[in-house]
């Protein structure tokens, strides 16, 4: 799920311009969990009972919202968090579908992902190439405010590097400045990408917009480890997130998009790292996946979302399985006093959002399911 990115509160905080109210199910799909060997469940209970354990005791679902989950409504609630700029949500919904068919829907990542409020998307390929940007169009709103950016003050989220670089390469004088801009920026977009393909996290850029500078690097590494789950039910996919282009596990593929998103006033441009990890777990074929946000060009400094596939017990062939999300963001604007202020109606509405998120993903799936 690689957040549809929605509305946006109208307020200002400090540098922040705009705080994201539906703040996209960070950390933004990682396909968390594969859980121990299924384990038939009873006809009349419809789950598991791991996956049950796992619903109650690890995330703490009431005995109502796990029966809301076995009858086929979407369920999310908000996860603790060490720190107030971290957004973290947890949700679940039971598919009547083959999980097989959910994952051939999600490898055409443009047409899953698109729809209402994306302007844009596109895949990239490995290595990334100019034409994998051609429908990239740069908001004309940050192309006016590049030429103002300076280390600590900035309202796009780049590094001190590329600040001079564009200065340097565009006479942001001339009338055809916007003009000289969007081809400049799709290229140092595609060379990010290209570059991170190729070492992994060291590409990852250090943002200067605010007074501190900001690593998406060490901020997904902080991510990653509030992701226990990941680590204790998908070692291998840990792993390899973390010492990405090496240790990658069999099953394993990778997929590169970017995305531009209604949000707020101000569109936002993403670029993300996909992977789809299958693996056999016993008589099961399990699948998690992860998604990794590469970068963002306004308010988010870091995303991982994670999703897994849960066989259902009770439905007979693999008719069925519960598709399980847990996401995490660092998200500017929630600290200090007003952010404080704010905070709760964020997290909330990020919650309600991903709910909405999985009835969807539900009707989709379960509809292309029917017309087989």
């Amino acid at each position: 799920m690689t957040m549809t990115i929605t509305t946006c509160a109208r307020l200002r905080l400090t540098r922040v311009r705009l705080l994201p109210i539906a703040v996209v199910a960070a950390a933004l799909d990682l396909g968390l969990l594969a859980y121990p060997a299924t384990q038939p469940a009873a006809q009349n209970d419809a789950i598991n009972p791991p996956l049950r354990a796992f619903l109650e005791k690890e995330i703490g679902l009431t005995a109502a919202e796990t029966q809301s989950v076995i009858a086929g409504r979407p369920v999310a609630k908000l996860l603790w968090t060490k720190t107030d700029d971290e957004v973290a949500l947890f949700g679940v919904v039971r598919i009547h579908a083959p999980q097989e068919l959910f994952i051939q829907k999600f490898r055409n990542i443009t047409a899953f992902e698109g729809g209402k409020g994306v302007l844009g998307i596109g895949r990239f390929h490995s290595p990334a190439v100019l034409s994998d940007v051609d429908a990239l169009q740069i908001d004309q709103k940050d192309l006016k405010e590049i030429p103002q950016c300076r280390p600590g003050d900035c309202d796009i989220k780049l590094s001190d590097r590329a600040m001079q670089s564009l200065r340097r390469q565009i006479d942001w004088n001339s009338p055809q400045a916007a003009t000289q801009a969007q081809p400049v920026i799709r290229r140092a977009f595609v060379d990010y990408v290209a570059n991170y393909q190729k070492v992994g996290d060291a590409a990852l850029a250090v943002n200067f917009d605010q007074d501190k500078p900001q690593s998406i690097r060490e901020d997904f590494r902080r991510l990653l480890q509030h992701s226990s789950h990941l680590f204790e039910y998908e070692p291998q996919l840990a792993n390899y997130l973390e010492k990405y282009p090496q240790a990658r596990p069999p099953g394993t593929e990778d997929i590169f998009y970017w995305q531009k998103a209604e949000f707020g006033l101000k569109p936002v441009v993403r670029a993300s790292h996909l992977v789809i990890h299958r693996r056999q777990q016993g008589g099961d074929l399990r699948y998690a996946i992860a998604s990794k946000m590469l970068m963002a060009s306004h308010y988010f400094r870091a995303a991982l979302e994670l999703k897994s596939l849960a066989p259902d017990g009770s439905s007979p062939g693999g008719k069925s399985f519960y598709l399980i999300c847990i996401n995490r963001s660092f998200v500017d604007g929630l600290t200090g006093v007003k952010g404080s202020l704010i905070r709760g109606t964020v997290k909330s509405r990020s919650r309600d959002s991903l709910e909405r998120y999985l009835g969807g993903v539900k009707q989709k799936i379960e509809a292309a399911g029917a017309v087989r």
